[in-house]
């Protein structure tokens, strides 16, 4: 009986697994003959088929499944994250990528302090929570586009335009993404953008079943088919001043995103932010 070889791409963030795709060939020269797709939600699930029957190998379904789940599982993922990719390739090779957001360049020891209180001064709570000081430098996106470069066989625009027109067009809330929403309502209420895509006309927060429909991110992920992830990376700003992304993530690399590959083992080395 033959070997498979199996080509296995696995995306995770903060701690849980995002998407998984499994491909067996039976040989180095073959066509894959299996394959397997796993995550959180159907819709994220099915754009990793059809990633697969467009051609796409492993990769290409995982990133395509993760993009998906940044617009029906926003609560658990997303462009404005970061992530891991681990990839093992048939020869058996495993390179992993280490996408995940660091803090930008204007943040500070004393951000999260309450301004004018008394020594010691106060720490805010809800600032490292809600709001743009709780947002990092994301790296999401520039890590999807490096695997597609560097392992996939389809391009960024082709697995972004599915996800886009999903989130242009809609799609039902599922039972978890309604329990999300209704436990941080009045933390989305504080925003007008999010109370404008979140909550109903008469003040509610949307229910299991409504459909969410989100043109922002629909123009981002149109935009990185173009773009890359270059534009939405570079920069993150709070409005009045506040958070300028960074150049120089992690010292002393200065660069943006660390790659790793073992089998045949080498020496970690650094991939740079262009």
């Amino acid at each position: 009986m033959q070997r498979h070889r199996p080509f296995l791409c696995s995306i995770t963030a903060a701690g849980a697994l995002l998407s998984s795709v499994f491909l067996c060939e039976r040989s180095p020269a073959a066509e894959w003959k299996q394959a397997a797709v796993a995550s959180v939600h159907p819709l994220a699930t099915a754009a990793g088929i059809k990633a697969l029957e467009q051609g796409g190998n492993a990769v290409d379904a995982a990133i395509a499944t993760a993009i998906t789940l940044g617009v029906v599982d926003g609560h658990n993922s997303g462009l404005g994250g970061g992530c891991f990719i681990l990839i093992r390739a048939a020869d058996g090779s495993v390179t992993a990528i280490d996408a995940r957001e660091t803090a930008p360049a204007l943040a500070s020891r004393d951000m999260y302090l309450r301004p004018g209180t008394a020594e010691p001064r106060e720490v805010d709570g809800e600032a490292s929570k809600t709001g743009p000081l709780a947002v990092a430098t994301p790296g999401a996106l520039a890590g999807y586009a490096l695997a597609l470069e560097r392992f996939g066989k389809l391009k960024l625009a082709d697995i972004a335009l599915p996800a886009a027109k999903l989130a242009e067009g809609g799609f039902a809330l599922d039972a978890v993404y309604a329990r999300k929403l209704a436990a941080t309502r009045n933390q989305l209420a504080l925003f007008p953008a999010t109370k404008a895509l979140f909550f109903k006309d008469d003040g509610s927060v949307l229910k299991e079943g409504d459909v969410l429909k989100q043109p922002d991110l629909a123009t981002t992920l149109r935009a990185s088919r173009t773009e890359g992830a270059g534009p939405f990376t570079k920069r993150l700003r709070q409005p009045g001043g506040g958070m300028d992304g960074s150049q120089r993530w992690r010292a002393p690399e200065r660069g943006f995103l660390r790659l790793y590959t073992q089998a045949p083992r080498t020496a970690p080395h650094h991939v740079p932010w262009a």
